[in-house]
């Protein structure tokens, strides 16, 4: 927590709410305490007092806007096997945006084939969340406010200046106040299946047009499941797991469903259903945790996890794990943690990816208040 401490802490904002009791600061107010936006503030969801700092200016963490994309092989030069990247598989070929960069941007706007993506990571909550970059039709690209709401990243579009909410996608106030991002599935993966599994991919470069130490953590100690979270005030965390726990929540629908990494490493292979369709959850070992040493090709292995559709076209599975792989009941195919199978009857299918999230258990039980 050493590095945390020397990040500029700046006052609690001060500003006005929706309740009734409280009166509206003036204008005025609302300039001097959030200065350089033209955010209509009068159009918000959530009181503006439950803002605060988290250091830097507007855009003083800046986001890419041009990104310059290179092959797998050139990546591998100064990407570890076991390190966490952002992979987002839809596109052909796929596309990887290393963590170790996105540490020090948190949003990077994407084109890809034709349609705006905007990839967003906020470390304080280990929340890597991809989104559509376009509301009622019109494209939208953002940046980063400075500020912080229960610790996650609040962001901003720069056409309209509203406010937006990284763990939930919900614009917080101005213009959009009330709107919601249409989600993208994206995986965080170690570099060792990227290499594998999708060797053609397009990965992130460093020639992002700023200096940054990437590679390095300046949150080292962060990922530590008895230590508390940075910057927060919020809703008390419920006590059934640590605040710091490493969670994924998946959704479908309007249901959503949480399960901590603790539960998936023992279990690996969980099947539910969620939003009236069956699903299946992978949890595999060998990627790294980028929040917890001061080199990020050093952290340990915390694993990863992501939700699936239980079905290839025409043929709904059930799966189990044999032998330590994940093997579908129908056929024996086996299946690795990206949805891909890898061997059997059905080699080469994947398994259509669903909406999951990392958090930390602080995050997720305060914007999604799950509790037993």
């Amino acid at each position: 927590m050493k590095k945390i401490s020397l990040l500029f802490l700046f006052v609690l904002f001060a500003a006005c709410t929706s309740s009734s009791d409280e009166a509206d600061s003036s204008e005025a107010d609302l300039n001097r305490l959030f200065t350089n936006f033209s955010t209509d503030y009068s159009k918000r969801t959530v009181p503006l007092t439950a803002v605060l700092s988290g250091g830097p200016p507007k855009d003083g963490i800046p986001a890419i806007d041009n990104p310059v994309f290179i092959s797998v092989e050139q990546a591998g030069t100064w990407i570890r096997d076991s390190e966490p990247v952002i992979l987002y598989s839809s596109p052909s070929p796929a596309r990887v945006y290393p963590i170790q960069i996105l540490m020090w941007h948190e949003i990077v706007n994407d084109t890809v084939n034709g349609k705006s993506i905007i990839v967003t990571y906020c470390p304080l909550c280990t929340t890597g969340i991809g989104f559509a970059g376009e509301i009622d039709g019109k494209k939208l690209d953002f940046g980063t406010t400075g500020k912080l709401r229960y610790s996650n990243l609040i962001m901003y579009d720069r056409q309209s200046e509203s406010w937006w909410q990284q763990a939930t996608g919900e614009a917080l106030a101005g213009k959009y106040a009330g709107k919601v991002l249409t989600q993208v599935p994206l995986q965080i993966v170690s570099w060792a299946q990227v290499k594998t599994y999708h060797p053609d991919a397009e990965v992130l470069s460093k020639q992002t047009g700023f200096s940054r130490p990437y590679g390095q953590n300046p949150y080292t100690g962060y990922d530590n499941p008895k230590g508390r979270p940075f910057l927060y005030q919020g809703p008390e965390t419920d006590s059934t797991y640590s605040p710091l726990e490493r969670v994924l929540i998946v959704s479908r629908g309007e249901e959503t469903a949480l399960f901590s990494f603790t539960e998936l490493a023992e279990r690996q292979v969980i099947q539910l259903e969620l939003g009236g369709e069956k699903i299946t959850v992978f949890w595999q070992s060998g990627t790294s945790s980028a929040l917890d040493t001061a080199q990020i090709q050093q952290g340990r292995d915390i694993g990863t996890a992501h939700a699936f559709l239980a079905e290839v076209p025409g043929q709904p599975l059930t799966f189990q794990l044999r032998d330590h792989s994940i093997v579908d009941r129908e056929t024996g195919t086996e299946w690795n943690v990206l949805g891909m199978g890898v061997e059997g009857p059905l080699a080469g299918k994947k398994l259509t990816p669903i909406i999951s999230v990392q958090h930390f258990w602080f995050s997720a039980d305060a914007f999604f208040d799950f509790h037993g």
